[in-house]
Protein backbone atom coordinates (compact mmCIF):
# COMPACT_ATOMS: atom_id res chain seq x y z
CA UNK A 1 0.00 0.00 0.00
CA UNK A 2 3.17 2.22 0.08
CA UNK A 3 4.74 1.18 -2.74
CA UNK A 4 4.02 4.90 -4.30
CA UNK A 5 3.11 7.02 -0.79
CA UNK A 6 1.55 10.17 -3.55
CA UNK A 7 -0.88 7.94 -4.92
CA UNK A 8 -4.92 7.79 -3.43
CA UNK A 9 -4.31 4.23 -3.13
CA UNK A 10 -1.61 4.67 -0.60
CA UNK A 11 -2.10 4.05 3.39
CA UNK A 12 -0.03 3.62 6.69
CA UNK A 13 -2.96 1.57 8.02
CA UNK A 14 -5.75 -0.79 7.02
CA UNK A 15 -9.43 0.28 7.54
CA UNK A 16 -8.78 -1.86 10.74
CA UNK A 17 -6.03 0.03 12.14
CA UNK A 18 -3.01 -2.08 11.57
CA UNK A 19 0.20 -1.01 9.78
CA UNK A 20 0.08 -1.30 6.17
CA UNK A 21 3.29 -3.84 4.47
CA UNK A 22 4.38 -5.12 1.53
CA UNK A 23 3.37 -8.78 0.66
CA UNK A 24 5.04 -10.64 -1.62
CA UNK A 25 2.07 -13.37 -3.30
CA UNK A 26 3.45 -15.30 -6.23
CA UNK A 27 6.02 -15.74 -6.73
CA UNK A 28 7.49 -18.09 -9.84
CA UNK A 29 4.05 -18.59 -10.49
CA UNK A 30 3.68 -20.16 -7.45
CA UNK A 31 0.60 -18.57 -5.07
CA UNK A 32 2.77 -18.05 -1.80
CA UNK A 33 0.40 -16.23 0.50
CA UNK A 34 -2.89 -14.10 0.08
CA UNK A 35 -3.57 -10.49 1.18
CA UNK A 36 -5.38 -10.36 4.80
CA UNK A 37 -7.48 -8.81 7.03
CA UNK A 38 -8.22 -9.86 10.52
CA UNK A 39 -11.07 -12.68 9.66
CA UNK A 40 -9.04 -16.04 9.65
CA UNK A 41 -9.48 -18.39 7.15
CA UNK A 42 -7.94 -22.20 6.58
CA UNK A 43 -3.80 -21.88 6.71
CA UNK A 44 -3.70 -18.17 7.27
CA UNK A 45 -4.79 -16.59 10.86
CA UNK A 46 -3.35 -13.39 10.74
CA UNK A 47 -3.69 -9.77 9.31
CA UNK A 48 -0.99 -8.08 6.43
CA UNK A 49 -2.51 -4.64 6.74
CA UNK A 50 -4.68 -5.05 3.50
CA UNK A 51 -7.91 -4.64 5.29
CA UNK A 52 -10.43 -2.51 2.82
CA UNK A 53 -14.13 -2.58 1.90
CA UNK A 54 -17.21 -0.43 2.44
CA UNK A 55 -17.80 1.51 5.51
CA UNK A 56 -20.20 -0.67 8.04
CA UNK A 57 -19.41 -4.18 5.71
CA UNK A 58 -17.13 -6.66 6.34
CA UNK A 59 -13.42 -5.63 6.31
CA UNK A 60 -11.14 -8.27 3.50
CA UNK A 61 -7.89 -8.32 2.67
CA UNK A 62 -7.96 -6.38 -0.65
CA UNK A 63 -5.44 -5.32 -3.33
CA UNK A 64 -4.28 -1.18 -3.02
CA UNK A 65 -0.99 -1.08 -5.04
CA UNK A 66 -0.09 -4.12 -6.72
CA UNK A 67 2.99 -4.45 -8.86
CA UNK A 68 4.05 -7.37 -11.03
CA UNK A 69 7.58 -8.06 -12.44
CA UNK A 70 8.70 -10.53 -14.74
CA UNK A 71 11.55 -12.69 -14.14
CA UNK A 72 13.08 -11.33 -17.51
CA UNK A 73 12.40 -8.36 -19.88
CA UNK A 74 13.20 -6.93 -23.48
CA UNK A 75 13.14 -3.40 -24.55
CA UNK A 76 10.28 -2.36 -26.32
CA UNK A 77 12.11 -2.53 -29.93
CA UNK A 78 12.99 -6.08 -28.91
CA UNK A 79 9.47 -6.81 -28.21
CA UNK A 80 8.01 -5.35 -31.41
CA UNK A 81 10.64 -7.16 -33.16
CA UNK A 82 9.79 -10.11 -31.77
CA UNK A 83 5.58 -9.87 -32.39
CA UNK A 84 6.18 -9.18 -36.01
CA UNK A 85 8.65 -12.17 -36.45
CA UNK A 86 5.61 -14.27 -34.56
CA UNK A 87 3.08 -12.37 -36.78
CA UNK A 88 5.28 -13.40 -40.51
CA UNK A 89 4.45 -17.06 -39.02
CA UNK A 90 0.77 -16.43 -39.46
CA UNK A 91 1.26 -14.26 -43.29
CA UNK A 92 0.56 -11.03 -41.47
CA UNK A 93 2.89 -7.89 -41.63
CA UNK A 94 1.31 -6.46 -38.78
CA UNK A 95 0.41 -6.80 -35.14
CA UNK A 96 -2.43 -5.61 -32.74
CA UNK A 97 -1.29 -3.73 -30.21
CA UNK A 98 -4.11 -2.87 -27.18
CA UNK A 99 -2.95 0.21 -25.23
CA UNK A 100 -5.82 0.83 -23.01
CA UNK A 101 -8.98 -1.07 -21.08
CA UNK A 102 -12.51 0.47 -20.18
CA UNK A 103 -12.64 1.52 -16.64
CA UNK A 104 -14.55 -1.00 -14.92
CA UNK A 105 -16.63 1.41 -12.89
CA UNK A 106 -18.08 2.72 -15.91
CA UNK A 107 -18.49 -0.37 -18.07
CA UNK A 108 -22.01 -1.03 -17.27
CA UNK A 109 -23.08 2.44 -15.08
CA UNK A 110 -26.49 1.89 -13.37
CA UNK A 111 -26.55 -1.83 -14.39
CA UNK A 112 -27.28 -4.43 -11.81
CA UNK A 113 -24.14 -6.51 -12.59
CA UNK A 114 -22.20 -7.06 -15.42
CA UNK A 115 -22.92 -9.23 -18.73
CA UNK A 116 -22.70 -12.95 -18.18
CA UNK A 117 -19.94 -13.71 -20.37
CA UNK A 118 -16.77 -15.52 -19.83
CA UNK A 119 -14.00 -12.98 -20.35
CA UNK A 120 -12.25 -11.83 -17.55
CA UNK A 121 -10.97 -8.59 -18.54
CA UNK A 122 -12.72 -4.87 -19.41
CA UNK A 123 -13.40 -4.21 -22.86
CA UNK A 124 -10.28 -2.86 -25.67
CA UNK A 125 -10.68 1.07 -26.11
CA UNK A 126 -7.66 1.42 -27.55
CA UNK A 127 -6.57 -0.80 -29.82
CA UNK A 128 -4.10 -0.25 -33.11
CA UNK A 129 -2.87 -2.57 -35.40
CA UNK A 130 1.09 -2.00 -36.36
CA UNK A 131 2.48 -2.19 -39.37
CA UNK A 132 5.99 -3.76 -39.85
CA UNK A 133 7.02 -0.13 -41.11
CA UNK A 134 6.04 1.60 -38.25
CA UNK A 135 2.82 3.23 -39.33
CA UNK A 136 0.13 2.28 -36.66
CA UNK A 137 -4.10 2.08 -37.48
CA UNK A 138 -6.76 3.15 -35.24
CA UNK A 139 -9.06 0.09 -34.80
CA UNK A 140 -12.76 0.76 -32.99
CA UNK A 141 -15.59 -1.47 -32.40
CA UNK A 142 -13.62 -4.49 -30.78
CA UNK A 143 -13.96 -7.17 -27.43
CA UNK A 144 -12.14 -9.81 -26.20
CA UNK A 145 -13.48 -13.71 -26.86
CA UNK A 146 -13.77 -15.67 -24.25
CA UNK A 147 -10.47 -14.59 -22.24
CA UNK A 148 -9.65 -17.11 -19.49
CA UNK A 149 -6.83 -16.84 -17.16
CA UNK A 150 -5.44 -19.74 -18.90
CA UNK A 151 -4.09 -17.21 -21.97
CA UNK A 152 -1.21 -16.71 -19.11
CA UNK A 153 0.53 -20.02 -20.76
CA UNK A 154 0.50 -17.74 -23.86
CA UNK A 155 2.97 -15.03 -23.06
CA UNK A 156 5.81 -14.94 -25.15
CA UNK A 157 7.78 -11.87 -23.48
CA UNK A 158 7.31 -9.12 -20.97
CA UNK A 159 8.72 -5.52 -21.83
CA UNK A 160 9.02 -2.14 -20.44
CA UNK A 161 7.03 -1.59 -17.19
CA UNK A 162 3.26 0.53 -17.39
CA UNK A 163 1.42 1.79 -14.67
CA UNK A 164 -2.07 2.22 -14.46
CA UNK A 165 -5.24 2.96 -11.98
CA UNK A 166 -8.65 2.40 -11.76
CA UNK A 167 -11.83 2.16 -8.70
CA UNK A 168 -12.56 -1.00 -7.39
CA UNK A 169 -15.63 -2.16 -6.20
CA UNK A 170 -15.63 -1.63 -2.66
CA UNK A 171 -17.70 -5.02 -2.05
CA UNK A 172 -15.30 -8.19 -1.79
CA UNK A 173 -18.07 -9.88 -4.38
CA UNK A 174 -16.78 -7.78 -7.32
CA UNK A 175 -20.12 -6.10 -8.34
CA UNK A 176 -20.19 -2.80 -9.90
CA UNK A 177 -23.74 -2.22 -9.53
CA UNK A 178 -25.20 1.12 -9.63
CA UNK A 179 -21.64 2.96 -9.45
CA UNK A 180 -20.96 6.20 -11.28
CA UNK A 181 -17.29 6.29 -12.19
CA UNK A 182 -16.28 8.51 -9.55
CA UNK A 183 -16.87 5.46 -7.12
CA UNK A 184 -15.18 2.79 -5.68
CA UNK A 185 -11.64 1.68 -4.29
CA UNK A 186 -8.66 3.47 -5.59
CA UNK A 187 -6.55 1.33 -6.81
CA UNK A 188 -2.94 1.27 -8.59
CA UNK A 189 -1.59 -1.78 -10.40
CA UNK A 190 2.04 -1.80 -12.30
CA UNK A 191 2.70 -4.48 -15.04
CA UNK A 192 4.73 -5.11 -17.82
CA UNK A 193 3.83 -4.99 -21.45
CA UNK A 194 3.08 -8.43 -22.59
CA UNK A 195 3.08 -10.00 -25.95
CA UNK A 196 1.27 -13.04 -26.46
CA UNK A 197 0.67 -15.46 -28.99
CA UNK A 198 -2.78 -15.28 -29.81
CA UNK A 199 -5.32 -13.30 -28.47
CA UNK A 200 -9.61 -13.08 -29.94
CA UNK A 201 -11.15 -9.84 -30.67
CA UNK A 202 -14.14 -9.96 -32.23
CA UNK A 203 -16.17 -7.33 -34.03
CA UNK A 204 -18.64 -5.01 -31.51
CA UNK A 205 -21.47 -3.27 -33.56
CA UNK A 206 -21.93 0.16 -32.05
CA UNK A 207 -25.25 0.82 -30.60
CA UNK A 208 -27.09 3.65 -32.47
CA UNK A 209 -28.73 5.47 -29.56
CA UNK A 210 -25.27 6.31 -28.14
CA UNK A 211 -24.87 8.80 -30.80
CA UNK A 212 -22.21 11.89 -30.39
CA UNK A 213 -24.52 14.79 -28.67
CA UNK A 214 -22.45 17.17 -31.15
CA UNK A 215 -21.37 16.18 -34.84
CA UNK A 216 -17.90 15.77 -35.48
CA UNK A 217 -16.19 19.17 -36.31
Amino acid sequence: PLADPSHAAAFARDMEGTPARSVSLVQDGIVRTLLMSRVPRKGLDGTNGHARGRPGSRLEGRVAQLEIEPGKRMSEKKLRKRALRMAASYGRDWVVVVRRLQEPSVRMVGATSFPSDDSVLPPPVGIYKRYADGREEALRGAAFAGVQRFVLRDIAAAGDQVQASFLAPADAGGSYAFLDPTEGMPTRISAPEVLVGELELVPVPGDPKQVPVLPPP
